[in-house]
């Protein structure tokens, strides 16, 4: 066999003709063909992602029949009557060591013989077809061995998970959650408490460990900014071009050069600090919900005090605002400004005389019983473990982590 046939097989097999090879002994040449072979096939076919399997399970299937041939002439020489269970107990006892030691004479031997084995290649609508037989017949001892392994490489199925293994599983969760400091708090996966008051307690308790890290942060921050202006304070060749601003004054500022004869002072008489607050991201979003909350709770609140003292609301640069954060720029389309700005500046004395209407809201609490995932793990973990959990522990396994 060359390799420069498997073009000519390959081609024969796509065009729907069978094919078969003979050969009486696997070897590294016929392996080399036959994976050729099978690359071309499954490349025209888009199935190249198969060649490993196929490759080992036609690997497997020709040993096989290449060892049920060599068992004949095993037992042919050691004159053992391979139909009768004693003799073949005692052959196969002996049947290793005879492939092993005689696996230079087997391909001759084989072949002296005539033990074959075919490869038979089909392709039609339904796909591939491969057939790999040898020219034994098969003994019902081996036939039940055959189906012996079958039996063993069906499903199966289990009992599931060791009730003890998942309560451990379980417990090394919370576990991890506390070592991790409070991590469905943190991280805002599910409540931790059965009321909301311990919740935010919980939760504040746990931010505790993220502002630690942030102070830490800006502590090193502060450091490297000292370290750094310390090095330029004390370099004698520093020259640096600077703009100072004047202080009420936006629009104005000074351009002046920073260098040896303009510093004045130490280093130590400057006080240099960072504002922890300025190192900290605010979206827009978070911005437009920090207005809104001023106005809810400050502005309409004191608007009759605020009225009093001379403090107006400019709506107009409100709503500017507000389409600027919420990414709204078509509110400034649709609201038309017809005053002038400033106007809404002007004290709103007097415009508040008139007897507010009262408004009465009714708010009616209803309890609705929730879960959180610590009580539903705990309640697990005792029914595993053989535990009698209370009735709404029960119920509160079945129920959504809110």
């Amino acid at each position: 066999m060359t390799l420069e046939k498997t073009s000519q097989l390959s081609s024969q097999v796509l065009n729907g003709e069978p094919v078969k090879l003979t050969f009486h002994y696997n070897n590294r040449e016929i392996n080399r063909f036959l994976n050729s072979l099978f690359t071309k096939i499954l490349s025209h076919s888009d199935m190249l992602y198969l060649q490993g399997t196929v490759e080992n399970i036609l690997r497997e299937m020709i040993v096989n029949a290449v060892k049920a041939n060599t068992k004949r002439i095993h037992f042919i020489k050691n004159n053992l009557n391979i139909e009768d269970p004693l003799h073949y107990q005692e052959g196969m006892a002996s049947f290793k060591t005879y492939l092993i030691s005689s696996m230079d004479e087997l391909p001759e031997e084989l072949k002296q013989k005539g033990y074959k084995v075919e490869l038979v290649l089909k392709k039609d609508n339904n796909g591939l077809k491969i057939i790999v037989r040898n020219n034994s017949a098969l003994l019902p001892l081996e036939q039940e061995r055959i189906q012996l392994r079958v039996d063993k490489a069906r499903e199966y199925k289990f009992g599931g998970i060791d009730q003890s293994s998942l309560a451990f599983l379980l417990q090394v969760k919370d576990l991890f959650v506390y070592l991790g400091g409070n991590l469905d708090s943190l991280g805002g996966l599910s409540p931790m408490a059965d009321t909301l008051g311990q919740d935010q307690m919980l939760a504040q308790n746990a931010s505790k460990r993220v502002a630690h890290m942030q102070s830490k942060v800006v502590d090193f921050t502060n450091r490297v900014i000292n370290s750094l202006g310390f090095y330029l304070w004390t370099d004698p060749l520093i020259n640096l071009p600077l703009t100072k601003s004047v202080p009420g004054m936006e629009n104005i500022s000074v351009s002046f050069t920073l260098d040896a004869q303009t510093k004045e002072g130490d280093f130590i008489d400057y006080n240099i600090s960072i504002d922890p607050y300025s190192m900290q991201h605010q979206s827009p979003q978070m911005k437009l919900q920090t207005i809104t909350q001023v106005f809810s709770q400050f502005i309409i609140p004191f608007a009759p005090m605020m009225a009093e003292q001379g403090i107006g609301v400019n709506f107009e640069a409100l709503m500017k605002i507000i389409g600027k954060y919420a990414n709204v720029n078509e509110l400034n389309d649709i609201l038309e400004f017809t005053q002038s700005q400033g106007q809404f500046d002007r004290p709103m004395v007097g415009r508040l005389a008139n007897k507010q209407a009262v408004t009465r809201h009714i708010s009616e609490r209803v309890n609705r019983p929730g879960a959180t995932r610590s009580g539903k793990d705990s309640a697990l973990m005792q029914t595993l473990l053989g535990g009698r959990p209370q009735g709404s522990e029960m119920a509160a396994i079945g129920r959504p982590v809110s």
